[in-house]
């Protein structure tokens, strides 16, 4: 087959006529070409028997490439193949199609194309749909990457993800130690409470015994002196500058006794009230049983003149 110009047409008169190794054309094919890389997908083979119309051969063999192609962008490629008797293909020729219209007939590599206005324009057509095919390949690679990315950051094993977790792990053992340690403080704290209301009760069961033993045995066992002390303490303890004024209206008693016991009464509580502080080491917002008596405030009693 001589390298003249030609269209599909007369290839497949040249095809139908040549006879290889004794045998005529049995098949012809059209492959497209896919890019550069020399990938092929077949489009149609058409099997020959018996006479053959060239025209009608031609024109169904650009039909079907022209349907295949109406959906690619751009102008895409496609390869005839003849065959003889034999898997062995002979006699390829190309064509081009632009949007589902034949352009262009080459017989070079698919990168050639004719020195002519329609080559030229076949082949900026041609470095337009290679550009596409680049931008749409990189545009793909670069979404799969920002999802892989996201997927890494903001998926359920993600780096935020798995970040937020540790946080809310550590907020809860911070929590848990900072429960811990406030129960253990309120219960030694209510331990410390117990302690100082036991040696406050066996304080003043200490201090009613010697009274106590005095009156059961009907003699002075225990110093009768301290037992006064202890009853004067008790009153200073209940009796308020009101008491005493209500005492001194009542003519029971004068107004200078009157101050002397506001005096005495004054330097008792104020004794008594260091003596609790000493033994108060249980912080002020604790609830507890323990209560300052009246009069333990650090004031003096002093009745109304």
């Amino acid at each position: 087959m001589g390298k003249r110009r030609q269209t599909v047409d007369t290839w497949v008169q040249t095809v139908i006529a040549e006879i290889i190794d004794g045998r005529t054309c049995t098949a012809v094919s059209c492959l497209h070409l896919k890019g550069m890389g020399g990938a092929t997908e077949e489009v149609v083979t058409r099997p020959l028997e018996g006479p053959i119309n060239v025209k009608e051969l031609a024109d169904h063999l650009i039909g079907r490439a022209e349907g295949f192609a109406q959906e690619l962008p751009g102008l895409q490629t496609f390869k005839l193949l003849a065959f003889y008797g034999t898997a062995e293909p002979h006699n390829p020729f190309h064509f081009t199609v632009s949007d589902g219209t034949v352009m262009s007939r080459t017989e070079a590599m698919q990168t050639a194309h004719e020195p002519t206005p329609t080559g030229l324009l076949g082949q900026l057509m041609k470095h337009n749909e290679q550009l596409v095919q680049h931008n749409m390949v990189l545009t793909q690679s670069n979404m799969q990457l920002a999802q892989s990315v996201l997927g890494m950051c903001l998926g359920p094993q993600g780096v935020i993800a798995q970040s937020r977790q540790s946080e809310l792990e550590a907020i809860a053992v911070v929590k848990d130690a900072t429960l811990g340690m406030l129960k253990e403080r309120k219960e030694a704290r209510i331990e410390e409470l117990r302690a100082v209301q036991q040696m406050q009760t066996r304080k003043a069961i200490l201090d009613a015994i010697p009274h106590m033993v005095n009156r059961w045995t009907g003699h002075e066992v225990f110093s009768d002196t301290a037992n006064k002390a202890a009853i004067v303490d008790k009153l200073a303890m209940k009796v308020t500058p009101q008491d005493l004024e209500l005492l001194v209206q009542m003519g029971k008693l004068t107004q200078e006794e009157a101050l002397v016991l506001s005096a005495q009464f004054a330097a008792i509580v104020e004794a008594k009230r260091k003596e609790l502080q000493a033994l108060k080491t249980v912080p002020s917002e604790e609830n507890s049983d323990l209560s300052v008596p009246d009069g333990l405030n650090g004031k003096a009693i002093v009745p109304n003149a």
